[in-house]
């Protein structure tokens, strides 16, 4: 359920991991569903971006991890995982930056990343690929607005 209602254009991203387990790209519109929805937190990113400039960082909202970025940390997990992140990081240095140091806490590691199953990280990787182009042109298309 949560797969369907995040395809069909709730901006609630809690079901991008089901849908990334259950959505296999293997068809045109499996692929652009998945696209839309990624490409949607285009501007999530955009605003954390902002939010981080503002803030001075080095996390969202001063100089340690809170809530605000354990929220977003298992979003930009999964773009990571899939091969996609690159799409938001390319033109966010302070993105990036945070990203890196998300990656690096050691909660983040105990914490999500270690509890991702091989199936899981499988499915992600064979996902991303098929998807990649989709999102690109999604993420181009939604810039030009």
């Amino acid at each position: 359920a949560a797969c369907e209602a995040a395809l069909a254009g709730s901006r609630d991203m809690a079901g991008l991991h089901d849908c990334v387990l259950t959505e296999r790209g293997n068809t045109a519109a499996e692929r652009a569903r998945l696209a839309a929805l990624i490409a949607d937190g285009h501007f999530g990113c955009s605003g954390l971006d902002e939010t981080l400039a503002e803030h001075g960082g080095p996390w969202v909202v001063g100089n340690n991890p809170t809530l605000a970025d354990i929220n977003l940390m298992p979003y930009a997990a999964r773009l990571e995982y899939l091969g996609l992140i690159g799409a938001w990081l390319d033109i966010r240095p302070r993105v990036r930056e945070w990203w890196v140091r998300a990656q690096d806490w050691p909660h983040f590691k105990t914490g999500l990343r270690d509890l991702i199953a091989a199936d899981e990280f499988a499915a992600m990787r064979t996902l991303g690929p098929k998807i990649y182009d989709d999102v690109a042109a999604a993420i181009a298309g939604l810039r030009k607005q």
